[in-house]
């Protein structure tokens, strides 16, 4: 297979399963250890998908802005659940 073809098939891989991508990319890029707050039943005034959970900085409180049943956290192939 020529680069082209393995950029083209990429591509298009790409374009059907965008979240396969996002969850290499920021498997790829997440920090090791560090704090995760555990799930409360209270939603931060900053989330709309009514998913996201509180945390320590600024940084670290962005909500996917999606409506609740298409939260980027509950698509096809990602991991809600810590081992």
């Amino acid at each position: 297979m020529t680069d082209e073809e393995r950029k083209e098939l990429l591509l298009k891989a790409g374009k059907k399963h965008p979240s396969l991508f996002m969850q290499i990319i920021d498997s790829h890029h997440a920090p090791h250890g560090g704090f995760h707050p555990q799930p409360t039943d209270q939603t931060p005034s900053w989330c709309s998908c009514l998913r996201c959970r509180d945390m320590p900085t600024q940084a670290e409180r962005i909500c996917c802005g999606r409506p609740p049943n298409q939260c980027q956290s509950q698509l096809p192939g990602e991991v809600t659940d810590a081992p």
